[in-house]
């Protein structure tokens, strides 16, 4: 039978992975974004809930993306609540750096117009 199969040829079962969620409801992704967007101090309340759109918004393009790539060229791309988690945190993870970069140039033009 199949679990035969599967003993002969590991690599069937070590290979694959099975997608058990199923998408997000815009709302979920919303509310999620928001809950990351909380741990920034330095942003609004309108700041955020206009980010979680942003963040909504392209993922679900992502999505309707993937599912044209994958009628046009059979090609598969996943876009998964991960995927969206990933796109939340790395948005934060930049924000922090371009926050630190502008911080030192604004002390370095500070400091060289106080010489």
């Amino acid at each position: 039978g199949i679990c035969a199969k599967f003993l002969m040829y590991p690599a069937l079962i070590n290979c694959t992975n099975i997608n058990w969620f199923h998408s997000w409801p815009v709302e979920a992704l919303h509310e999620v974004a928001l809950k990351f967007l909380l741990e920034e101090k330095d942003m609004g309340t309108d700041d955020r809930h206009d980010l979680a759109n942003v963040c909504a918004t392209v993922h679900l393009s992502a999505v309707e993306t993937s599912f044209k790539m994958q009628a046009k060229i059979k090609r598969y791309n996943y876009v998964t609540p991960t995927t969206y988690l990933d796109l939340v945190k790395g948005y934060l993870v930049l924000l922090g750096q371009k926050r630190e970069e502008i911080g030192s140039q604004k002390e370095k033009l500070s400091n060289g117009l106080h010489k």
